[in-house]
């Protein structure tokens, strides 16, 4: 099969980062030395991603459906982690949905869409997923990003954060 130039030099990025996924870690050879080695200090960097949670796709979002008149997502790189949706009455929970390696993740929060505005707890399936602002929008208008920071709990796993934006809106 022949690529077309044009689609040549956007294929290439992609084609670099899916090879750099899919290559595994060497282990280190086995050394003699006895020494210890100091042990590193806790910092903020984080993972890509956490074990298990993955970027949302529209088939991810079709097959979950959270009910809703508004919603609500965080996203992190470019990818929505969290897509969140509630009605304005609070009569019914607000719903979420992730995706995890083993599909959609459906998790939901006392309250309607007001509940959600200014982040919040979700929780479902065995994970916990905190929305917590962490500044003011960084854009005008009727539905602006806001920077806010997601914390993911799950059993037996250390919680994991990424920093991102919360949108909501209609």
């Amino acid at each position: 099969m022949v690529i077309p130039h044009a689609l040549r030099l956007p294929l290439a990025p992609a084609t670099c980062l899916f090879l750099l996924a899919c290559g595994a870690p060497q282990p280190a050879a086995p050394s003699n030395e006895t020494t210890k080695q100091p042990e590193p200090t806790p910092g903020p960097t984080v993972p890509a991603e956490p074990v298990g949670l993955r970027a949302l796709l529209p088939g991810t979002i079709e097959a979950a459906a959270p009910a809703g008149e508004l919603a609500c997502s965080f996203s992190a790189r470019n990818q929505t982690l969290l897509l969140a949706r509630g009605d304005v009455d609070a009569v019914r929970p607000a719903e979420a949905v992730v995706r995890s390696d083993a599909g959609p993740v459906r998790l939901g929060r006392a309250g309607g869409f007001d509940a959600m505005i200014d982040g919040g707890t979700f929780q479902g399936e065995g994970i916990t997923a905190q929305i917590a602002l962490t500044g003011p929008a960084v854009q005008r208008g009727e539905s602006p990003p806001r920077p806010a920071t997601l914390t993911l709990d799950r059993p037996g796993a250390p919680p994991w954060r990424i920093a991102g934006e919360w949108t909501c809106g209609p």
